[in-house]
């Protein structure tokens, strides 16, 4: 039995955004082992970092750094890790 898929859309730009985090991987020389991206689902941009160990303040600097302050708050939080960083910036 197949889980129906549930296409995500975005109204304007930077409306919702997906985060996905990758690893463990092998340590970078710098010592990194997470990579951390999002994706605009109306533009279809991409941001990503490279993160030491994944924690959660890493994660909501990364949002705070590089999606509100450049962007703006996205509307709709999508993606398995919103959930836990996203929250302070939602009421």
């Amino acid at each position: 039995m197949s889980i129906p898929l549930h296409p995500t859309t975005a109204s304007w730009p930077f409306d919702a955004w997906g985060l996905d985090m990758v690893g463990p991987m092998p340590e970078s020389v710098e010592g990194h082992v997470y990579i951390l991206a999002a994706t605009n689902y109306f533009s279809k941009w991409a941001e990503a970092v490279l993160l030491l160990i994944g924690k959660k303040e890493e994660v909501a600097d990364f949002i705070k750094s590089n999606l509100i302050y450049r962007y703006v708050i996205p509307r709709t939080k999508v993606g398995p890790i919103n959930g836990r960083y996203l929250k302070q910036y939602y009421p």
